[in-house]
């Protein structure tokens, strides 16, 4: 699965691809991540909430609309509930 744009360039390239490391280090998808130069490969083995390979944005726009309709969900994954508040919040969170 390759869901980076590669139109924006290199640089966003190497974002969604640290974020792809950082989800697999929480255990929020399972999988790995190779390299033809630059750019980054996603293999997914499993994503039990798929919308965080997503942008900030989507990723925050889904993790609310599914805390609403599942609460709690997310937290048994392994995400807190303030991580959900916004897109500077879950930035935050995830590359901390």
């Amino acid at each position: 699965t390759s869901v980076i744009d590669t139109s924006k360039g290199v640089a966003e390239a190497k974002r969604v691809a640290e974020g792809w490391h950082l989800l697999i280090e929480r255990c929020l998808v399972h999988g790995t991540v190779s390299y033809q130069g630059e750019f980054a490969t996603l293999h997914l083995d499993f994503a039990p909430a798929p919308w965080l390979l997503g942008d900030d944005a989507f990723a925050t726009a889904y993790n609310k609309a599914y805390e609403r309709v599942y609460p709690g969900a997310l937290a048994q994954l392994g995400v807190p509930t303030h991580a959900l508040a916004d897109e500077q919040t879950w930035r935050a969170w995830l590359h901390t």
